[in-house]
């Protein structure tokens, strides 16, 4: 952060942030085989507005030196503003709710959305979601302690050994 307020064209900042967010292939020395690491970035670009946020409230008020008007604030949101140009360059702009929630379906996740629905539809059967208080656990429990829960398909695993949601 030092570098990129000392350094007066935008153009190096934005060299700098490059450099600084470029995923980079690291070698870990290991015993054990391992996959390898993904790539990760010097500066992570959240960790990067995380240290601008705190510098701006912490030392926004301050005057840079040689010059009359532009304080520290104004510098940090400059650098904020070509740090955010460069890592949407690197990384593609931020995924809309919608596209999340399309990932996470593409990826075969289930989202807090997804569990909330299951939930609602739960309870206009009258059923209840496994998570819903002492009482169904420990139904569930005793079940599992008693041998009723014997096979894959009692425990909620479909025959491919996939976990299965909300009776479904």
């Amino acid at each position: 952060m030092a570098q990129l307020i000392r350094t007066s064209s935008s153009e190096e900042r934005k060299k700098l942030l490059e450099a600084a967010f470029e995923p980079k292939q690291s070698v870990l020395l290991t015993m054990e085989d391992s996959d390898e690491a993904p790539p990760e970035p010097e500066v992570p670009p959240p960790q990067f507005i995380e240290l601008a946020k705190a510098m701006i409230q912490n030392f926004g008020n301050l005057q840079m030196p040689g010059s009359d008007e532009a304080g520290l604030r104004d510098k940090l949101l400059e650098i904020a503003s070509e740090a955010e140009q460069v890592s949407v360059a690197i990384y593609g702009e931020s995924m809309t709710a919608k596209d999340q929630q399309d990932r996470m379906w593409n990826d075969g996740t289930v989202s807090i959305w997804d569990l909330e629905q299951m939930e609602q539809e739960a309870e206009i059967n009258g059923e209840q979601m496994p998570w819903h208080g002492d009482v169904d656990e420990n139904m569930f429990i005793e079940k599992f302690q008693k041998g009723k829960w014997s096979s894959k398909e009692d425990q909620g695993f479909d025959d491919k050994g996939v976990k299965r949601v909300g009776g479904n």
